[in-house]
C-alpha cells in the first residue's frame, strides 16, 4: 500500500513538473508560436529584414518575421510576422525597420500609438491585419546612397565615353569646322559691309524712279480722263446728231424705195416707158355681172 502510494505520488510529481516546465518554456519563449499573425506592406525598401528576424516593441523582443516575398508589379515587399499571445497590437500601430548603418542584420520595431484608447487591429474574416510598414532613416539614407553611386556610376560611365579619343577627335573635327565656318561668316559680315552702300543706292535710285513712273502716270491719266470728255461731248453733241439725221435719210430712203417696189410691182412697164400707164377698167359680163376678161 505504501508502495503504490509513493508511486502515485511520484507520478503526480512528474506530471506537475512537465507541465510547469511546458507553461515555462512557451512563456519564456513570449508565446510566439500560438499568437497574432499580422502582415506588413512596403512599397519602397525592406533592407536588413530576414526570415527569423526578430520584431521588437519598446526595445522587447515581441516576435519574429516568418515570410518575406515581393508581390504584384511593380513589386511591393510583403512581410508577415507573428508575435506572442500576450503582445497587444492597436489601431494606429507602426512598424519600422530597424538597419545598422555599417550592414549586418536588421529587425522589426512595433511604435505603438502615443495617444488615444487602445482598440485592437482587427481585419475582416479570410484577411491578415495589416500594419503600416516604413524604413528607418538609416534604410533610407542607404537606398539614397545606393541611388547615388548608381547615378555617380552613370556619370562616371558618361564622362569615360566623353573622353573616349575617338569622341575627343569628333570634338576637334566640329572645333576645326567651327572655326571655318567663323571664317566664311567673317568674309560674309565684310562682303554685306562693302555691298550695303551700293543696295542703298540702287534702292534710292529705284524709289526715285518708281516715283517719276506714278506722276508719269497720273499725268497720263489725266490727258486720257480729257481725251475721254471730249470724245463723250463729241459723240453727244456732234456724232449722235449725225448719225440720227442720216437714219433718218436712210429711213425716208427705204420707205421710198418700199413704195417704188409696191409701183414696180403693179405696173412693171415704168421700167421701158418711164411712166406709168392707165389700166382698163375690167368690164362686167353682161349676163353674169362679173368682169368679162
Amino acid at each position: 500500500m505504501t508502495q503504490r502510494t509513493h508511486a502515485l505520488a511520484t507520478g503526480l510529481f512528474l506530471v506537475v513538473l512537465g507541465t510547469g516546465v511546458f507553461v515555462a518554456f512557451f512563456w519564456l519563449r513570449g508565446g510566439t508560436r500560438g499568437g497574432g499573425v499580422y502582415e506588413l506592406v512596403s512599397h519602397g525598401s525592406a533592407a536588413g529584414l530576414y526570415d527569423g528576424a526578430p520584431v521588437t516593441e519598446h526595445g522587447l523582443t515581441v516576435g519574429r518575421v516568418v515570410a518575406l516575398h515581393l508581390r504584384g508589379y511593380p513589386p511591393s515587399v510583403v512581410v508577415r510576422i507573428r508575435v506572442g499571445r500576450r503582445v497587444r497590437v492597436g489601431v494606429g500601430t507602426k512598424a519600422v525597420v530597424e538597419s545598422s548603418l555599417f550592414g549586418g542584420g536588421g529587425s522589426l520595431a512595433l511604435v505603438p500609438p502615443a495617444r488615444g484608447p487602445y482598440r485592437p487591429l482587427t481585419a475582416p474574416a479570410g484577411q491578415t491585419p495589416r500594419i503600416p510598414l516604413a524604413g528607418s532613416a538609416n534604410a533610407l539614407l542607404m537606398h539614397n546612397l545606393a541611388v547615388s553611386a548608381s547615378e555617380l556610376r552613370l556619370l562616371g560611365t558618361r564622362l569615360n565615353r566623353l573622353l573616349d579619343p575617338r569622341t575627343l577627335r569628333r570634338f576637334s573635327t566640329l572645333s576645326r569646322e567651327g572655326v571655318r565656318t567663323s571664317r566664311h561668316l567673317a568674309r560674309l559680315t565684310a562682303e554685306a559691309d562693302r555691298a550695303l552702300p551700293l543696295l542703298v543706292n540702287r534702292t534710292k535710285d529705284l524709289i526715285g524712279t518708281t516715283q517719276r513712273l506714278a506722276r508719269t502716270l497720273h499725268a497720263e491719266a489725266r490727258t486720257l480722263h480729257r481725251g475721254t470728255r471730249r470724245l463723250e461731248t463729241t459723240l453727244l453733241l456732234r456724232t449722235l446728231p449725225a448719225s440720227e439725221h442720216s437714219l433718218k435719210t436712210l429711213g425716208r430712203a427705204a420707205r421710198a424705195w418700199a413704195r417704188f417696189g409696191t409701183v414696180l410691182d403693179h405696173d412693171p412697164q415704168i421700167l421701158l416707158y418711164g411712166r406709168r400707164f392707165a389700166r382698163p377698167h375690167p368690164r362686167t359680163h353682161p349676163r353674169r355681172g362679173g368682169p368679162h376678161r
